[in-house]
């Protein structure tokens, strides 16, 4: 069996404004070396527009070509190194893989740059990436009054109505309805509520993990396992910590915790990530 071609082109579709994505380029941010047998991943970054006014998620070829979830994060390559593709149909050939979601695109990253796994942390780190994945971070973003859905579908009905669209682009776009309608099932006061407690809960303990591991004597400076060597739990929360800041809910964080973050967000890192240094959208 041949090697793979490791100099194989990939390409990450994000929202300059969506959480996930910004962990995934967070991540990238702090990706280290990569293995020895590896060069630099060859990666090409492409913003796609998730505004309602100009919803490139939902285009023909994103949703059909690209991720049917219309979703971002995407990370599009061989399907050689994304064997867990849900982008393809199964017709054989298929050009390209997909990963949309911002664990796994992560968690593929780290295989590439070790680092950001670190094996004795490991268990660690894979335990509360789960445990965030199970806050609902978008309610305690626009809470439970959110007007995003119902701008959603006043979209795709005026997509749908079209007669010569095609079927597959039609079948994606009927599913993105369903998720949009079911919004008003999702955020509702109980959820935010039981969101609010589960992250309140996730900070301290990523809090604990700090004292417990960062040597700097200082909560400005260092990681959660290390005064030096950021993991991509760190790239995930330090997101986190920043747009649940950003959304009025920073009692839901340990002040050692903001003064780390706000730290973050001073830096060359964040400033390129994020140059107007908000993690709100725009619409």
């Amino acid at each position: 069996m041949s090697e793979p071609d490791y100099s194989a082109p990939f390409t990450l579709y994000y929202g300059a404004f969506s959480l996930w994505s910004t962990m995934v380029r967070t991540t990238l941010a702090f990706r280290g070396a990569p293995l020895s047998s590896r060069p630099e991943m060859n990666l090409q970054k492409r913003v796609i527009s998730i505004a309602p006014s100009d919803p490139q998620h939902l285009s023909e070829e994103y949703l059909t070509k690209i991720n049917p979830k219309g979703l971002v994060p995407a990370l599009v390559g061989p399907p050689a190194f994304l064997p867990g593709s849900d982008s393809s149909d199964g017709t054989v050939g298929d050009p390209v893989g997909t990963l949309s979601e911002s664990a796994a695109i992560s968690y593929f990253i780290a295989e590439w740059y070790p680092s950001l796994l670190p094996k004795e942390h490991e268990a660690e780190i894979r335990e509360l990436m789960t445990t965030m994945r199970q806050i609902n971070f978008a309610i305690l973003t626009f809470g439970v009054n959110i007007q995003l859905p119902g701008m959603f579908l006043k979209v795709i009905e005026k997509m749908v109505a079209q007669d010569d669209i095609s079927a597959a682009w039609r079948e994606r776009l009927e599913a993105k309805k369903k998720n949009y309608a079911n919004a008003p099932n999702v955020f509702t006061e109980p959820a935010l509520e039981a969101s609010s407690q589960r992250a309140s809960e996730l900070f301290a303990t990523i809090q604990s993990l700090r004292e417990r591991y960062n040597t700097t004597g200082n909560n400005k400076e260092g990681y959660i396992f290390s005064a030096t060597a950021p993991t991509l739990l760190d790239a995930h929360i330090l997101c986190v910590l920043a747009r649940v800041s950003d959304a009025g809910r920073s009692h839901l964080i340990p002040p050692p915790l903001l003064e780390w973050v706000e730290h973050f967000r001073q830096g060359e890192v964040w400033k390129e990530i994020l140059p107007g240094n908000s993690t709100l959208p725009k619409y």
